[in-house]
């Protein structure tokens, strides 16, 4: 075998001992088993369908329509729930609010809510960015599950490659 390749195969088998040493240390570490994954992928899975509702309906939800004015709309955003604030606004909103106090009445009752940290509103691009990253942490996860599963044969591949790198390394000594 020349000498280029040998050496390419070296540096090939190189890397892929050190993936397959850092994804099993991973699993070791983090002791990961398929079911707490399955789980996790589940909870994101529903967070992304939640995410890419929330997208395709942004401008029809309430948080963005209760008000005109933007320093009234980050209030109630600050205060409301984001189960009320994600409500279609076609359906739920029969006025728009108009101005604020610090006195909150809820029914028969009165809150003051004077000293309100008052939060950013959430924008579209806020929502798509969190898209983003609940796709790619479920990648993520169901890349590690399939790792996970195929652990054991990991392990096995691992130790061939190891014995591999070594037969190479053995030839260019000689």
């Amino acid at each position: 075998m020349p000498y280029d390749g040998l050496l390419n195969d070296l540096s090939r088998l190189k890397e892929e001992n050190t993936n397959l040493l850092s994804e099993l240390q991973k699993i070791q570490k983090e002791k990961l088993t398929a079911n707490q994954l399955q789980t996790e992928i589940g909870k994101l899975e529903t967070q992304i369908s939640q995410l890419v509702k929330k997208e395709k309906d942004f401008d029809k939800i309430l948080g963005q329509n209760i008000s005109d004015n933007i320093e009234v709309k980050r209030k109630l955003n600050s205060i409301l729930s984001p189960k009320i604030l994600a409500l279609n606004s076609n359906k739920a909103l029969l006025k728009k609010v108009t101005e604020t106090t610090d006195l909150l009445k809820i029914f028969d009752g009165e809150i003051k809510i004077d000293g309100l940290e008052i939060e950013p509103i959430e924008t579209i691009d806020d929502v798509k960015e969190f898209l983003k990253t609940a796709k790619k942490q479920l990648g993520e996860k169901q890349k590690t599950l399939e790792f996970v599963k195929e652990t054991t044969k990991k392990e096995q591949d691992q130790k061939e490659v190891e014995k591999q790198l070594t037969e190479k390394q053995q030839l260019l000594k000689n």
